[in-house]
């Protein structure tokens, strides 16, 4: 027999790759729903509201029972500003989440060198991967290059106490040698790298940026 056969029985009965996957599924579900949910939940529950308003007015409804304007027009300018803010902070902070858990697995791989490398690992990564340069397009598309002053500033702060980062690569080679795996390392913290410079200005502009009127 094989060693794909005798492998195949055990590998069906471990629930862990199952588990991961619904764990995967829920973390997508979930950061959708926070990141984009506020702003159409509080637009759908006014409507509703005028909704139930004017229906009851076309009944015939009694005068004294009528629903008043929930907002006047500046008000509801500035609760809209309030709710997209809410949400582009919300976006955020999913995403620097995600960014976080996505880099830990190249540094895990990398250090722990698992022979073989579990296959709901891999799976793992490339699916939290893709969620976060999903999520990482979206916050760019979101600022669409407003970037003020304030925000320049903390974006050149933060790329020169990250390029002390590539010195620290340098001394870790030199100390720890062949006991990490470079060539896991490297290519995952390369392109999180890439995504972290191209994102954070706009990142930082949806967090720091005043509630639109």
């Amino acid at each position: 027999m094989s060693q794909a056969t005798q492998d195949s029985p055990s590998r069906g009965k471990s629930p862990l790759r199952y588990i991961v996957m619904a764990v995967i599924a829920a973390v997508i579900a979930g950061t959708g729903y926070f990141a984009f949910g506020g702003q159409q939940r509080a637009r759908g529950f006014l409507g509703t509201l005028h909704g139930a308003r004017a229906e009851w007015a076309a009944r015939g409804g009694v005068e004294h029972l009528r629903l008043p304007d929930v907002l006047p027009a500046d008000g509801a300018a500035s609760a809209a500003g309030r709710v997209s803010r809410q949400s582009d902070r919300r976006l955020v902070a999913v995403t620097s989440v995600l960014f976080v858990a996505s880099t830990l697995f190249p540094v895990v791989a990398a250090v722990v060198q698992p022979e073989p490398t579990p296959r709901w690992a891999g799976l793992a990564d490339v699916a939290v991967a893709l969620v976060t340069v999903g999520f990482g397009f979206t916050i760019a598309t979101r600022a669409r290059e407003r970037f003020d002053d304030r925000v320049v500033r903390s974006v050149f702060r933060v790329y020169r106490t990250g390029a002390t980062a590539l010195l620290a690569l340098i001394g870790i080679y030199f100390v720890v040698g062949d006991r990490i795996g470079w060539h896991i390392l490297l290519p995952g913290l390369a392109w999180r790298a890439w995504l972290l410079v191209w994102v954070l200005p706009a990142a930082l502009t949806l967090w720091e940026e005043p509630p639109r009127a």
